[in-house]
């Protein structure tokens, strides 16, 4: 269908649905763009129209609604105008009773909002419950709303645990996942301030060469304007007196960084640019003419490397980054006169100052922290899933046992004892559907991913030789760029929801145990079907090394 470009998004979105005469529209408005073919002049015409039912004006958005309830129009567009005391249900006592599918494309700031909006389609006397999509671009700013609407709506017991089933059919659909605003964020945020303030060597995130090289151009840059001055370049690193404010927050940064974590980077660097290796002096020649890319490229290829070698890292990127949103480690610690350190919510609300690259690289980093705390807690004990649905291809609840308490205080008293069995397993038919939606899935994101650690949706072997019955065989799906999970499915464990770098740092960088890709589906598919047969065990056995059985018995 041809769109307009001058088409506002909102009557777009609503000649693209089938236009006025199959969607429901539910706002305020009282004219709009509608998009109609001319057969005349044989061609798509747009003309505004005025919103018209059969009473008053009024009374339009009641018809709208009936028209949707009775089923005469199977799409229902509402903006925030309409967006309470509307009931949109699936009512036994409407025509349409179809599972509703209620697509949020904005949150509102309010997580009271938000349940106003959700609360639309999800209300009393419903045949089934409504799923539940909220879409989120993988900017790294848009999470700190999606978390502050979160947290709202889990302390009010709303949908991320209380009613966790109504947000869709995994955590990357609902808001869970982004509700990081809590004590195992604030954790996560403080070992991560912790690594980045003392630019720890060890880093879970690795930073391209485009970025260590803007990082180190400016290093280069202060250090050469230092070197210029007579003296020892270290004690120059201080800022003047009767130099501005802000000039001398920036020396004092750099001198932090240079003569603390980052003094052998900082010792290197000033060798290499007595030696005539400045990067900023070689950016200078390429701007000015005087040498070609072909020749300053491999050049500061080098020294990109070599400062690598020496301790650039994602961390000290960090240390740069933050300091230019005003985060610096004075202000995210308690100091002399008591202040709490930086929560994370205000942390969220700075990184909002930098681009967007740096937004979603830093972000994506503090949410590996927050799942290290999180595993920590959940091995420990300590992490409240809050209500669990069991799940498998079969789930046995046998008869309880009941078991008496002793003492007159708790003689009517009574404790049942139910033994539950789980068969966790995926049948190769079952993997071959998930499979093969992960396919349509995958045609769908492939032109938006920007991630360089990109996983490829597919069945993966695990070839090691002491594996002797058969190689075990994975499948793992993609969720998207929006997603930092994905999907990990095994014959005998079934599919659970992993995040991104876990997978990518266990199963397919270089180091680790390195799956292959397994492109002959028929020969996967016999191979999962001969793993699972294996698998008829109880979870407390195992049919080869490191493979334990589907059936997993718990009370």
């Amino acid at each position: 269908m041809l769109v307009h470009p001058y088409l506002i998004h909102f009557c777009r979105l609503l000649n693209e649905l089938g236009g006025p005469d199959k969607v429901a529209e539910l706002t305020g408005r009282k004219i709009r763009q509608v998009q109609r073919f001319d057969a005349i002049k044989g061609r798509t015409t747009v003309s505004y129209e005025k919103r018209v039912g059969v009473g008053s004006f009024d009374k339009i958005n009641v018809e709208e609604r009936n028209n949707f309830q009775s089923g005469k129009k199977l799409v229902a567009i509402l903006s925030e105008a309409a967006s309470t005391g509307i009931s949109l249900q699936a009512d036994k006592r409407v025509g349409n009773t179809r599972r509703r599918v209620h697509i949020t494309l904005e949150l509102p700031w309010s997580a009271d909002k938000a349940i106003q909006q959700l609360g639309r389609t999800h209300r009393a006397n419903q045949v089934t419950g409504p799923k539940y999509k909220f879409l989120l671009s993988d900017v790294g700013g848009e999470k700190r709303f999606a978390s502050a609407v979160a947290k709202r709506l889990a302390l009010l017991g709303a949908l991320t645990q209380g009613d966790r089933r109504s947000t869709g059919q995994s955590n990357a659909l609902g808001l869970g996942e982004f509700d990081c605003d809590n004590q195992f964020g604030q954790k996560a945020l403080n070992q991560m301030l912790k690594c980045i303030w003392s630019c720890e060597r060890s880093c879970i995130t690795k930073a391209s060469d485009s970025l260590i090289f803007e990082s180190l151009r400016l290093i280069d840059f202060h250090l050469t304007t230092v070197l210029e001055e007579e003296g020892d370049w270290k004690i120059n690193l201080a800022p003047y007196d009767d130099d501005a404010k802000s000039e001398q927050t920036f020396y004092k940064m750099m001198q932090k960084l240079l003569l603390g974590p980052c003094l052998q980077l900082a010792e290197k660097r000033v060798e290499a640019i007595k030696n005539g290796k400045s990067v900023s002096e070689y950016c200078e020649l390429l701007d000015s003419g005087t040498e070609t890319k072909e020749i300053i490229k491999p050049k500061i290829d080098d020294e990109v490397k070599a400062a690598k070698d020496a301790g650039l890292n994602f961390h000290v990127l960090c240390f740069i980054w933050l300091y230019e949103v005003g985060v610096e480690e004075n202000s995210a610690k308690a100091g002399k006169f008591y202040r709490p350190p930086i929560g994370v919510a205000k942390f969220l609300n700075r990184c909002l100052g930098m681009n967007l690259q740096r937004q979603k690289l830093l972000i994506d980093h503090f949410h590996k922290f927050l799942e290290k705390e999180i595993s920590q807690a959940k091995k420990a004990g300590d992490f409240d899933q809050g209500i669990m649905t069991l799940s498998g291809r079969s789930v046995l609840i046998h008869k309880p046992r009941s078991f008496c308490f002793r003492g007159l205080q708790a003689k009517d008293e009574r404790l049942l004892v139910y033994k539950i069995v789980i068969d966790r397993g995926l049948n190769s038919q079952t993997a071959r559907t998930l499979y093969e939606e992960a396919l349509t899935d995958d045609a769908v994101n492939n032109n938006s991913r920007s991630n360089h650690q990109r996983i490829v949706s597919g069945f993966y072997l695990d070839r090691r030789a002491f594996f002797k019955e058969v190689p075990p065989i994975f499948l793992i799906v993609d969720q998207g760029p929006t997603s930092n999970k994905c999907i990990l499915a095994r014959p005998n464990e079934g599919k659970k929801f992993v995040t991104k770098y876990w997978v990518w740092d266990k199963y397919l960088a270089s180091g680790s145990i390195q799956l292959t890709h397994c492109t002959n589906i028929p020969e996967a598919l016999e191979i999962w079907g001969k793993e699972f047969d294996l698998a008829d065990l109880p979870s407390s056995e195992t049919y080869q090394r490191y493979c334990n059985g589907r059936h997993d018995e718990s009370k």
